[in-house]
């Protein structure tokens, strides 16, 4: 199997283990809470009535936010 794996490039992957670059499920736990936490913020501020008057640019920089988080985890993997 070990040749099968080299021939195919993923000489990194070790049987059932993460390499040193790979994110295991810890880290996806994280972005997703740090997703969720972005998603509460993004409601809270529609329904704060005392920061209706920022609501474009605080919904703008928290959109800003959770696209930098969703490319640098897909993309860049930290």
């Amino acid at each position: 199997m070990s040749e099968n794996v080299a021939a195919a490039g993923h000489e990194h992957v070790a049987a059932g283990k993460y390499a040193s670059g790979h994110p295991g499920p810890g880290l996806y736990a994280i972005i997703a809470v740090a997703l969720v936490i972005l998603t509460l913020m993004e409601l809270a501020v529609y329904y704060v009535s005392f920061l209706q008057p920022l609501l474009v640019p605080i919904l703008i920089l928290l959109a800003i936010a959770t696209g930098n988080l969703q490319y640098h985890w897909n993309y860049r993997h930290f």
